[in-house]
């Protein structure tokens, strides 16, 4: 057995022992001493913190708040005198410490995040290589490399070569970049107005400086678009009028002979057709950035003998998306224990579709569409099993 004679006394500050030294450790005190598999001669450098302070945690603790000892036996035979420290420095080293906050926490958010992923359809072998996938803008969507936020500069901020522009039409959408397929950040109502820059090479679109409204409200250069193929104009520069556009001239009336002249029918409500009403709200939708189908209960009258009620039985939350698929965005998600109306299922039978105001932009206050929107939720997970339960 090494000789422990050389280790150092130690002064204790814990329990009110301040007057009882430790004398040197003899052959008779100490059998075996083993703190981290290491040596009896390193012993004395943990023992230093673990006395003065009363607390293991410097030394003798992982991250999760678990002591590192693993056997401490201490053969009191000559130290009956010394109780209350070999007392002390047993139950300091020897008992498991329990979890503090912040790694209970830890645990918690881990336990999220992996339900998150399941969700998502994402195993544990895939987390690592999607990791980056992963990662949100501070607009909140996943970051982009090939078409990132750009954020403006000080000397960006300070242009004094902006032109004033009002919004003509009642909303416009404000996107990431100059194209219908950029995400929306936000959007302006009728009637405000913006200081516009730079055009891109269409001249269709105009830069500005928008402060995004979620994460810490950075300062993005996005895009407006000026005038849409379906829609017209959207903005105007101030002291210009939107063109009008050009007068119709109505057809002329067929001579008829007065012998074949007929009596008008009555006047009755007309109705937009099928076809020029799913084009307006397809024109509404690509104008902001919606790629879902809109769903109107006049186009679809039979939608609602399809209805079924189910409640949401998985904790935390069951995400729904824009495709009765895992690779769809997450649109909207459904707290446990909500009740949900379902109109019919996919081709598969694992999917509901659901219908909700709702948009394709997350963490955003931006505007919701006039209609819902179609989208889905998953009834039952191959990994997580029931999602939802059928209300009788």
């Amino acid at each position: 057995m090494k000789d422990t004679s050389g280790v150092e006394p130690v002064k204790l500050a814990s329990s009110g022992d301040d007057h009882i030294a430790n004398p040197k450790l003899s052959s008779l005190f100490a059998k075996k001493l083993v703190l981290n598999s290491r040596k009896a001669d390193v012993a004395k450098q943990l023992y230093k913190p673990t006395a003065r302070g009363g607390s293991i945690a410097g030394y003798l603790s992982t991250e999760a708040g678990h002591c590192h000892v693993n056997i401490l036996l201490i053969a009191s035979r000559t130290w009956h005198q010394h109780h209350h420290w070999c007392t002390f420095l047993s139950r300091c080293c020897m008992q498991r410490r329990s979890k503090g906050a912040f790694s209970a926490l830890v645990e918690v958010e881990q336990e999220a995040r992996d339900e998150l992923l399941a969700l998502r359809g994402i195993t544990a072998g895939k987390e690592e290589l999607n990791s980056r996938k992963d990662l949100l803008d501070e607009a909140g969507f996943i970051v982009d490399e090939k078409n990132s936020l750009v954020y403006v500069s000080a000397a960006e901020e300070n242009r004094q070569d902006g032109i004033e522009h009002t919004v003509v039409y009642k909303k416009v959408a404000v996107r990431k970049g100059p194209s219908i397929d950029c995400h929306v950040l936000g959007a302006y109502e009728q009637g405000q107005q913006l200081m516009l820059f730079d055009s891109d090479d269409t001249g269709s679109w105009r830069k500005l400086h928008f402060r995004l409204r979620g994460g810490h409200g950075g300062l993005v250069e996005a895009w407006v678009m000026l005038r849409h193929p379906q829609l017209g104009v959207l903005v105007s520069r101030d002291g210009e009028e939107p063109p009008a556009a050009a007068p119709v001239a109505a057809p002329a009336a067929p001579v008829v002979p007065a012998a074949t002249v007929r009596e008008p029918p009555k006047a009755s409500l007309h109705l937009p057709e099928e076809g020029d009403r799913a084009a307006h709200l397809a024109a509404l939708a690509a104008e902001f950035g919606e790629r879902l189908q809109l769903m109107a209960e006049d186009l679809h009258p039979n939608v609602m003998n399809l209805k079924e009620t189910f409640q949401v039985v998985r904790k935390p939350m069951v995400a729904v998306r824009s495709q009765p698929s895992t690779e769809g965005q997450i649109v909207f998600s459904v707290e446990y224990g909500t009740e949900v109306d379902t109109f019919g299922v996919d081709s598969s039978g694992l999917w509901r579709r659901v219908f909700c105001q709702c948009t394709r932009v997350a963490k955003q206050d931006a505007p919701l569409p006039r209609e819902p929107v179609e989208a889905w939720i998953m009834e039952e997970h191959p990994s997580l099993g029931p999602l939802l339960r059928l209300l009788h």
